[in-house]
């Protein structure tokens, strides 16, 4: 005979178990990667997740300080957009108020993959991924 609340138990653990794999799954397919190099010792607080951080391709008409050089590694599985992004949320972690002359490129690399034949065997391929870089600004009053 079962006790009651056994299946709520088994329905939990299951619950917890799905949620630890999605986690781990999301965590490894986070492929792009990014830094940044400060222009200076000055320190800026991080934007908020609510701000906007605005990226664009061109210089900008307002009066602003370069602060940083902010730069992504995406991965094969990774595309453009993905890497602009990542470059934005480094922007706002240094405390930007935007990303200006924000650029991407492709980088080649040689992959190693092994197919399960009789005999196993390597095949090797190239692959491209994405390079995104930026500068990182504050804006100012006076130019």
């Amino acid at each position: 005979m079962r006790k009651s609340g056994s299946g709520k138990k088994i329905i939990w653990g299951i619950g917890t178990l799905l949620g630890l794999l999605i986690s781990l799954v999301v965590i490894g397919c986070a492929s792009t990667k990014g830094e940044f190099i400060k222009f200076s010792t000055e320190i800026y607080p991080p934007k908020s997740e609510a701000q906007e951080i605005l990226l664009t391709q061109d210089d900008i008409n307002k009066p602003y300080k370069e602060i940083a050089l902010v730069k992504a590694n995406g991965s094969r599985f990774s595309n453009e957009g993905e890497c602009f992004e990542k470059i934005r949320q480094i922007a706002r972690e240094v405390g930007a108020d935007a990303v200006i002359k924000a650029h991407v490129e492709e980088k080649e690399r040689l992959v190693h993959s092994r197919i399960s034949n009789k005999p196993p065997e390597t095949v090797i391929y190239k692959v491209k991924e994405p390079v995104c870089e930026g500068t990182a600004v504050v804006f100012t009053k006076n130019g």
